[in-house]
């Protein structure tokens, strides 16, 4: 199980949209645009995201590029919608020869949600960004920081079948790249690369999960758990899982359902008009 199924990422997507319809609701005002502006979706998944959510909150005349680093999720994209105003793309914001590839100074806008917590080089993936934003245009950015999952790893350290991994889960975290205070460190690099940062901050998120079963598909899918562990410990560990919750009572598990909370990180940030 990885990030790049797009099947299950697909199942959970309706609770992604509600996430990234509240961001869009929390920042809509500090968002400038203009006419017949180009979007640039960076990790767009299986589009849903962009297909219900970006659309509607970006002007009927602009074009949207949703773009990934999987070709599964763009395949599925293309199959799954069809909207006029949206293409998608293959795209790796990570690319060091990204520019041979894209033109630079291409779009208005960059958005890119549920992405960064998995990239441990931010300041390349920020300086693309950078470098595909025409003078004056504006990232939007949402990504989970400190988060609930990371109680889970810890109860698999202990157990003996997973003894050889043991001080990597004890260390894992949902963030690629863990930092205490996500909100400095993003507006620092940001103005290192050359960006007006107009806001960055942290909003509370708990989101619900109707069973252990799904709780354990969607961690399965979005922790780090299958970097860590071969493939036939990760299976184990997912069934481990299943009992470690309400063993442990953990996500307030009751009733059948899990309640998880996280930081989610919301920065708006601006190229200058002139360097």
């Amino acid at each position: 199980m990885s990030m790049h199924n797009p099947e299950i990422l697909h199942k959970f997507s309706p609770s992604t949209c509600k996430g990234i319809t509240d961001v869009f609701n929390e920042i809509k005002d500090k968002l400038s645009w203009s006419e017949k502006e180009s979007i640039l979706d960076v990790g767009c998944g299986t589009g849903n995201v962009t297909t219900n959510v970006v659309i509607k909150f970006s002007p009927p005349d602009s074009s949207i590029t949703a773009t990934d680093i999987s070709l599964d999720m763009i395949e599925f994209a293309k199959k799954t919608y069809n909207n006029p105003r949206i293409t998608f793309a293959l795209m790796d914001i990570l690319d060091d020869n990204l520019l041979t590839k894209w033109k630079e100074q291409q779009f208005n806008k960059v958005f890119c949600f549920y992405v960064m917590q998995r990239i441990v080089d931010d300041k390349k993936a920020y300086t693309n960004m950078y470098k595909l934003l025409k003078p004056g245009g504006e990232i939007l950015v949402a990504f989970p920081g400190k988060h609930g999952f990371d109680e889970v790893s810890p109860f698999l350290a202990n157990i003996q079948k997973y003894t050889s991994y043991r001080e990597e889960l004890f260390k894992m975290k949902f963030h690629a790249s863990p930092k205490e205070d996500y909100v400095s460190h993003s507006t620092q690099v940001l103005k290192n690369i050359g960006f007006n940062v107009i806001t960055c901050k942290t909003i509370p998120i708990t989101f619900q999960l109707n069973s252990i079963y799904d709780f354990v598909e969607i961690y399965g899918l979005a922790s780090r758990l299958s970097d860590i562990l071969p493939e036939d410990l990760f299976n184990e560990a997912m069934e481990d899982v299943k009992t470690i919750i309400p063993v442990n009572n953990l996500f307030g598990h009751s009733n059948g359902n899990c309640y998880v909370n996280y930081e989610l990180i919301i920065l708006i940030a601006k190229k200058p008009l002139q360097e």
